[in-house]
């Protein structure tokens, strides 16, 4: 009788225990209104925004012929695509043809 007992008051307050686990998952009159539910803007979306803005400029400057700072569009695109730093790794053993050492 006695672990018939036991059994049953185990069985009892773990159904007690799960019933109030549920009861914090579904508050009534706690539902989320429009505002709240609205997605957040997240930093990639942001970066990738960023970087739209920052081509489309660049395409504007590069067809009108205009200078950012003193620099042309055409100046801009020799210092990016200058590889002097990727020589410098090569040079410095870090890189081989491409491929990172170690």
């Amino acid at each position: 009788m006695r672990r018939e007992d036991s059994t049953e008051s185990f069985a009892e307050r773990k159904r007690h225990y799960v019933s109030e686990i549920r009861k914090t998952f579904d508050e009534p009159g706690e539902e989320e209104t429009a505002e709240e539910m609205q997605p957040q803007l997240s930093l990639s979306r942001l970066q990738m925004a960023a970087a739209v803005a920052l081509f489309a400029c660049f395409l504007l400057l590069w067809s009108n012929g205009g200078t950012v700072f003193g620099y042309k569009a055409e100046e801009i695109m020799e210092a990016i695509s200058d590889n002097h730093y990727y020589q410098e790794f090569v040079e410095a053993g870090i890189l081989d043809e491409g491929n990172i050492t170690e």
